[in-house]
């Protein structure tokens, strides 16, 4: 048996309204650290793995420590404010 389209988009504002919530956490639960992996800024910035990892390291400072790449939190928060004023996350 098929949903009706209202169900679907019922279900898929929901799923929505989840996805920005569980951004806006972590997003909060990031913001207290100063190094953040690649996954974490891209959580940060509500950006996906594959975008972040081909922008983050064209864009932003980042630390190497062995094999993991940190970026500093500030960095972000710059691109961020760049982006404000652009309109563009990444150019």
């Amino acid at each position: 048996m098929h949903a009706a389209p209202q169900d679907n988009t019922n279900t898929q504002s929901a799923l929505h309204r989840i996805q920005l919530l569980l951004t806006e956490l972590l997003q909060s639960a990031y913001s207290q650290k100063r190094l953040l992996t690649v996954d974490e800024a891209c959580a940060y910035l509500g950006i996906g793995k594959t975008e972040g990892y081909a922008q983050l390291r064209r864009h932003v400072k980042f630390i190497k420590h062995g094999r993991k790449i940190l970026i500093p939190r500030e960095e972000l928060d710059h691109l961020i404010e760049r982006a404000k004023r652009t309109g563009v996350l990444f150019d």
